[in-house]
């Protein structure tokens, strides 16, 4: 097994909108585990400018200043060619990170009235949608059918956004003593352009999924970025963690998403939302795979050492819960669990008294929890515990012992106590 599963020592990244916001922290993160990037933006000037940064930082180069409209064909052909004539390199990784973006700034900033659903044009809709839609489509075919000419096992990373997954709360945005038919409104064209590219990452997974080319979505909540004082302070009170994201923290999602540590996964959205950590830490094992459709909550902790984690499909896990494993933790498809629950994937042994328990040898045999069931809010789960599909965990239980297929269990400890109605005894 390769030992650094985050290691992208000799891939070559394609990153678009490479001079905003978010766009140079990707190309960081990537170049920090090795990877050479092709930085590209519609405006050339950023383009250069944050690939002569990089380089300064990292050394020559580590990256390759390129100018690109992704709503241009012709655009995107002349950067292909370059990249692989001229450059003599091959592109492994792509990130459609390019979008339009209208923003909270101090001073004017640029949501506008004209923004507002009732009165938009045909124009702004197009403008709005091109960037980020049209874009995405434009050179992911370009990227993708130059993977498939050279036999390349390669990623494809569209940056989409929580407002892709919720709609936009328009309080956030609003001015005391503005009439309403002129209060500035996120536009219907981001969130339906973010929702879109989701859309066509869960295509594009599963049309690629058997020619070694992955597609999956990042979609980040708000990044501070000079709001105005009272935009944050409304946008802090809805988020538990009290702030906005630092432009720093989804760096370590990128490289995640990216390399071979999530070499299973394909057509997934991940939602980094405040408060959450993946954390796959060892050098012996797999790490964390996340099916499609998994939901992750706030401040929910995902934890191995030297252990590995599976989420099936669809599994919605709450805010505020922890999985810690040390061998293998399991959650079938189609799971839920409740707000607080604790699955512990590991023990310590407390065998010699003159030894701190902190020092003294630690086993793990795992958990398993079988797929449609549910754990009610602040269940523990012990190492060991299998619990049995479509079972039901009351809230409060600490379980410490397997639960057959269909139970209903509870307590402190946890007893069986009904077995679901309507289904099939075996």
């Amino acid at each position: 097994m390769k030992k650094n599963l985050f290691d992208l020592t000799g891939k070559v990244a394609l990153v678009t909108g490479a001079g905003g916001l978010l766009g140079p922290k990707h190309s960081e993160a990537l170049i920090e585990y090795g990877a050479k990037v092709i930085v590209t933006d519609w405006h050339e000037d950023r383009a250069i400018a944050k690939a002569q940064s990089l380089n300064e930082t990292y050394g020559e180069g580590s990256a390759y200043p390129l100018h690109m409209n992704v709503t241009d064909k012709s655009s995107i052909d002349k950067v292909i060619d370059i990249i692989y004539n001229e450059f003599g390199l091959r592109v492994d990784i792509l990130i459609n990170n390019a979008a339009k973006d209208p923003k909270v700034k101090k001073g004017e900033g640029n949501l506008k009235p004209d923004s507002r659903f009732e009165g938009m044009t045909m124009d702004y809709w197009n403008e709005g949608i091109d960037a980020a839609l049209n874009g995405t489509f434009l050179v992911t075919q370009a990227v993708t059918n130059k993977m498939l000419e050279y036999g390349t096992e390669g990623v494809v990373l569209n940056i989409s956004s929580d407002l892709g997954v919720i709609a936009p709360d328009q309080r956030l945005y609003r001015k005391e003593g503005v009439p309403e038919d002129e209060q500035n409104v996120k536009p219907i064209t981001y969130s339906a352009a973010k929702w879109a590219i989701i859309g066509m990452t869960k295509y594009l997974g599963v049309y690629f999924a058997k020619k070694n080319i992955r597609v999956n979505a990042l979609s980040p909540t708000g990044v501070y970025n000079n709001h105005p004082e009272d935009f944050v302070k409304k946008l802090s009170n809805i988020i538990p963690m009290g702030r906005m994201a630092d432009i720093n923290e989804y760096k370590g999602a990128i490289v995640f998403l990216c390399s071979d540590a999530s070499s299973y996964m394909t057509g997934e959205n991940v939602v980094i939302d405040d408060g959450c950590v993946l954390d796959a830490k060892g050098s012996d094992n797999e790490g964390i795979r996340i099916g499609d459709g998994v939901f992750i909550g706030r401040n929910t902790i995902l934890n191995c050492k030297n252990g590995d984690i599976f989420l099936g499909n669809n599994v919605n896990i709450s805010s505020n819960c922890m999985i810690f494993s040390a061998s293998e933790v399991h959650i079938g498809n189609d799971y839920l669990m409740a707000a607080y629950s604790y699955l512990v994937g590991g023990t310590h042994h407390a065998d010699d008294p003159t030894i701190p328990v902190l020092h003294q040898k630690r086993s793990s045999r795992g958990i398993r929890l079988e797929s449609g069931g549910w754990l009610g809010a602040h269940v523990t789960v012990f190492d060991g515990v299998h619990i049995g599909k479509n079972a039901v965990i009351g809230a409060g239980s600490v379980v410490h012992r397997n639960i057959p297929d269909y139970a209903i269990a509870a307590g402190n400890p946890v007893t069986i106590v009904n077995k679901r109605k309507g289904e099939k005894n075996s």
